[in-house]
């Protein structure tokens, strides 16, 4: 479980850093150890990876 939400998690820290990965919790309503519990539902993904994008200022986010 979880195991997409926590690659997104990932690839927002290895692009922006600690601060990034914590603007994207807080926009998407997820922390990282609730993501690693929680289902990797299309729901889910899709909040993870919009806020993704508006953190880092991108388009596409690899899921």
């Amino acid at each position: 479980m979880g195991e997409k939400l926590m690659k997104i998690f990932q690839y927002v820290q290895e692009k922006g850093g600690r601060r990034a990965k914590f603007r994207t919790a807080l926009k998407a309503a997820m922390l990282p150890k609730i993501a690693e519990r929680a289902p990797d539902s299309p729901e889910n993904i899709e909040k993870l990876t919009q806020a993704a994008k508006v953190v880092l200022g991108v388009d596409n986010i690899p899921v």
